[in-house]
């Protein structure tokens, strides 16, 4: 999905102002610590909202400090990886693989987690709980659990 962002945001001690337009695909969002990279991110998924600007995917608007228009961040179907580990502790990495499906009210599909576990050679701690995994394995379970969050997700981010 093509994703069309431009906004101005301040926060204590900080001015973030952004322009970019991302093709259909992936789009990595990369710089230094202290870049403002987690408030681009919180914005786009709603979580924070731009002084003003326009934010736009496939004709669809997000937000727009012209229109009034700021959808809310379940509206906005962006899948949101936070940086630090946030499993499911009574759950196995299966299991919390799962509940985004589950938390969207949409069918099991067993093949199709099957198929991100072995896409991302994850099969040989799939049944494990959060507890017994290492912050790297922890990672690689978090990429995927929130893809199925949303049938057409905007953004992705980790």
């Amino acid at each position: 999905m093509r994703l069309s962002v431009e906004f101005g945001l301040s926060l204590p001690n900080f001015h973030l102002e952004v322009q970019f337009d991302a093709p259909a695909g992936i789009t990595a969002i990369s710089g230094p610590s202290g870049a403002g990279k987690t408030p681009l991110i919180n914005v786009l998924a709603g979580l924070v909202t731009p002084d003003y600007g326009h934010i736009e995917t496939q004709g669809r608007v997000l937000f727009s400090s012209h229109t009034g228009v700021n959808l809310k961040p379940e509206q906005r179907h962006v899948g949101y990886i936070f940086q630090d580990g946030r499993l499911f502790p009574h759950l196995t990495v299966m299991q919390n693989l799962k509940c985004g499906r589950w938390f969207r009210h949409l069918p099991s599909d067993p093949k199709a987690i099957e198929k991100i576990i072995t896409l991302l050679g994850i099969d040989h701690f799939a049944h494990r709980r959060p507890t017994q995994l290492s912050g790297g394995e922890k990672q690689a379970n978090l990429r995927p659990r929130m893809r199925p969050i949303s049938v057409k997700p905007i953004c992705f981010a980790i």
